[in-house]
């Protein structure tokens, strides 16, 4: 049995875990798609912490669930949303792009994650690789989650990759529910819910508000070999 501290909890709700329905022809919450040579070993990573801190999550693996490669297109038509595992040569693929065009055509909401580790690539380098044609619709306005190794880093990137999937699965919901009452086939994607919905606290997790700096009196230091932390 698992033990109650591995598993993420509603941060509005505590104690509760979040409640992720599966309807209609969608057989697996989150699909996994990425390249055998470069992302493998993170993504049978990423299943595993998943379905251990969402119980019941069902996750499309290629080794676990794979039984045609030509029917790529339908296993994402079966999945409530797409992960995009950013790893050097994903855009060089074959199969990846064909998933990638599939999660576009069948407009299936998807979450992208930028391997950071020691096998990493800048993510430029990876838009570079990108088919033109690909860049606008995947990466305009999207929220990159970055994967690091270490254990605190990669369940705060776990956690991310859970909210969102949370968030598109209660839309998703929200707009059955809502095709149902008005008996219609297609609604609008403008249903909407609330961040308090699908946020998330994680086992042993420091709450925000328990940060404070104090004025005059706090030295940050900071390494220029860690990218974009000017910034923050």
């Amino acid at each position: 049995a698992r033990s109650q501290n591995r598993i993420f909890l509603l941060k509005h709700k505590p104690g509760s875990p979040p409640l992720l329905a599966l309807f209609g022809d969608i057989r697996w919450h989150i699909f996994l798609s990425h390249l055998w040579s470069t992302g493998q070993d993170q993504a049978r990573i990423i299943k595993q912490q998943l379905v251990t801190f969402l119980p019941g999550l069902k996750v499309f693996l290629d080794v676990d669930d794979l039984q045609d490669i030509s029917q790529l297109d339908e296993y994402i038509k079966a999945s409530g949303c797409v992960l995009f595992f950013l790893s050097k040569g994903y855009f060089m693929s074959k199969n990846c792009l064909t998933e990638v065009d599939a999660t576009l055509s069948f407009k299936r909401d998807f979450v992208l994650v930028h391997d950071r580790g020691t096998r990493g690539v800048p993510l430029v380098e990876l838009i570079s690789e990108c088919p033109t044609h690909l860049r606008e619709p995947i990466f305009t306005d999207a929220k990159v989650v970055p994967l690091m190794r270490a254990a605190p880093f990669f369940q705060q990137a776990l956690k991310e990759i859970a909210e969102e999937m949370i968030r598109i699965n209660l839309v998703l919901r929200l707009e059955v529910k809502t095709a149902a009452r008005l008996k219609e086939v297609a609604v609008s994607k403008e249903v909407k819910v609330e961040a308090e919905d699908f946020e998330l606290t994680a086992p042993g997790e420091i709450p925000n508000d328990a940060y404070y700096i104090l004025p005059d009196r706090t030295c940050i230091c900071i390494s220029n070999y860690n990218h974009g932390v000017d910034e923050v």
